[in-house]
C-alpha cells in the first residue's frame, strides 16, 4: 500500500502536468517552409533562420533572372504594401515569398525596389482608382526578402488570344541593372510556350486551398 508522502508526490505531478500550457504553434512549428508562416501575413523580413532556398547560404546558381515586356498597365507611384486584397473578391489566396540577389556572387541586396502589378478576378487591370488594386511598390528587408499576400491573378482575353496569368514586377537597386519581367505558372492550359522556363511559379497548394510559392530574382551589376 502506497504511503501517505507518496500519494502526496503523486498528486502534485498530476496537478503539474494538468497545469502545463498546450503547445502552441509556435512551439512546435518546424520550419520546412523558404520563409516562416507568420511573416507571409505581414512582409516582414524574418531573419537568417529560415531555411530552403532563402537560406543566408548563396545559392549555386545565381544567373540573371530573364526579363519580359512590362506590358500597357503600369502605374507609378504604387502604395507601400504587402496585402493586396483591397477588393472584395473572392479568390485563391496566393502568399509570394521574393527574395532579390546579386548575379555577380549571390549576395543578397536589401534596399531593392519591388514593384508587383497584376490584373483583377475579372481581369481587368485598375488604372483609375486611387486604391490601385492589385498594385504596390515595396522594399526588400535586411535579407532580401518581402512577403506579399494576393489572390492569384486569373488569365484573360478572348478564346483564341487568350494571356495566361502571370504578375508584372520591377525591380530597382542603386548598384543593379533595372529589371522588368514577368512570371507566370506551371501548367496553365493558356501557356503559349513563350515565357522562359526561370519565369515560372509553381505554388504548394496547402490544406486550406491557399498556395504558397518562393522566387529568387538576381539582378545584373550595373556596368
Amino acid at each position: 500500500m502506497p504511503s501517505r508522502r507518496q500519494l502526496l508526490l503523486a498528486s502534485a505531478a498530476t496537478l503539474a502536468v494538468g497545469c502545463s500550457p498546450t503547445p502552441t504553434l509556435l512551439d512546435t512549428h518546424q520550419d520546412g517552409d523558404p520563409l516562416d508562416s507568420d511573416p507571409a501575413e505581414t512582409g516582414i523580413d524574418s531573419g537568417p533562420q529560415d531555411t530552403g532556398p532563402f537560406d543566408t547560404g548563396a545559392p549555386e546558381d545565381c544567373g540573371v533572372t530573364a526579363s519580359l515586356d512590362s506590358g500597357p498597365f503600369f502605374r507609378p507611384d504604387a502604395p507601400d504594401r504587402t496585402d493586396l486584397r483591397t477588393l472584395d473578391e473572392e479568390g485563391v489566396l496566393l502568399s509570394l515569398r521574393f527574395q532579390v540577389r546579386s548575379a555577380a556572387d549571390c549576395s543578397l541586396l536589401p534596399g531593392t525596389s519591388l514593384e508587383l502589378w497584376h490584373c483583377q478576378q475579372d481581369g481587368m487591370y485598375d488604372m483609375q482608382s486611387e486604391e490601385m488594386h492589385y498594385r504596390c511598390k515595396v522594399t526588400t528587408g535586411e535579407f532580401g526578402r518581402v512577403v506579399i499576400t494576393t489572390l492569384r491573378p486569373p488569365g484573360y482575353g478572348q478564346l483564341e488570344n487568350r494571356i495566361q496569368a502571370h504578375l508584372h514586377l520591377k525591380l530597382i537597386h542603386p548598384d543593379h541593372t533595372t529589371l522588368v519581367t514577368q512570371l507566370r505558372f506551371v501548367n496553365d492550359p493558356d501557356d503559349d510556350g513563350t515565357t522562359p522556363a526561370g519565369l515560372y511559379l509553381d505554388p504548394t497548394v496547402l490544406d486550406d486551398g491557399s498556395e504558397d510559392v518562393s522566387f529568387v530574382f538576381s539582378l545584373s551589376p550595373a556596368v
